[in-house]
Parts: structure tokens; sequence; C-alpha cells
């Protein structure tokens, strides 16, 4: 299995965008926001899955939900870094990473 890092930015946007659906949408939201963030580690973990390459040089990105694309970068064959949550209501030309 493939180890998942997270960059700082990340573990920033994961914990915003877990706080914003508590507030907004409530511990059911927030929750399987949680488990389908779970899942996707997962499957980038075991390798099962190739998510498709987004505009930005060297990030694939994924679905999580509605409104959060996670982004993410292939390492090496052995490493995934977790990037950005990106929350889609926040205009991605401001996107860094």
């Amino acid at each position: 299995m493939r180890k998942v890092t997270w960059s700082d930015l990340a573990e920033f946007d994961y914990d915003e965008n877990i706080d914003f659906l508590l507030k907004r949408w409530g511990f059911n939201e927030a929750g399987e926001f949680v488990t389908k963030v779970e899942e996707i580690i997962f499957n980038l973990k075991k390798g099962t899955v190739n998510y498709q390459p987004s505009k930005y040089k060297g990030l694939k990105k994924c679905v999580v939900c509605k409104r959060i694309i996670l982004y993410y970068r292939v390492r090496s064959d052995n490493e995934i870094e977790l990037v950005r949550f990106w929350n889609t209501y926040k205009d991605d030309k401001n996107i860094s990473y």
C-alpha cells in the first residue's frame, strides 16, 4: 500500500470544510464528507483508482462531494500527497499549493 501524506494547506482546508459543513448543514453532512475522504484515501493507498488530471501542473483531482474537490499529487510509486481540499464556492484562480 502507498503512503498518503497531507500538506499543511490540505489539513487546514479539511478542517475548514468540516467546520463549514457543521455550521451550514449539520453533523450528517460533515460526517458524510469525512467518510468520503476516508474512502478516497483508502483507494489512493491501494492504488485502485487513478483520478483525472487537473488544470494545475502535476496535480490530479477528485470530487469529494458536490462543492469540494481534492487536489493531490503522486510523489512516487509509493507516496501520494494530498495538496488541497478546495471548496468550489471559492475562486480557483486564487488556489495556491
